[in-house]
């Protein structure tokens, strides 16, 4: 996850703030590069996830053969609370 400007985060009272600090609407894309015997496997689940995932947009599915035969994978969501709840599902399969 890269954000590309800095925001100062203000608490307007203890303990809270506004989500838009913290979830940036541009963040929408999930990239993840997979390696191993199992690689074609875990792109299946991954995909399944993703389109458990997505809404009212389609998840936009890329992926790139690297030299080192791993898989690199880029899902577009149409929204970054959709790739949010992706990450969180996927990470056991990580």
């Amino acid at each position: 996850m890269s954000i590309s400007d800095t925001t100062d985060i203000t608490c307007t009272s203890c303990n809270t703030m506004d989500i838009g600090t913290i979830i940036q609407e541009s963040d929408n894309v999930a990239q993840m590069t997979l390696a191993g015997n199992n690689k074609e496997d875990i792109l299946t689940r991954l995909t399944e996830l993703a389109r458990a995932v997505e809404n009212d947009d389609a998840c936009i599915i890329e992926q790139k053969a690297n030299e080192d035969e791993s898989i690199t994978v880029n899902f577009t969501f149409g929204c970054a609370a959709e790739k949010l709840i992706f990450e969180m599902r996927a990470r056991p399969l990580m």
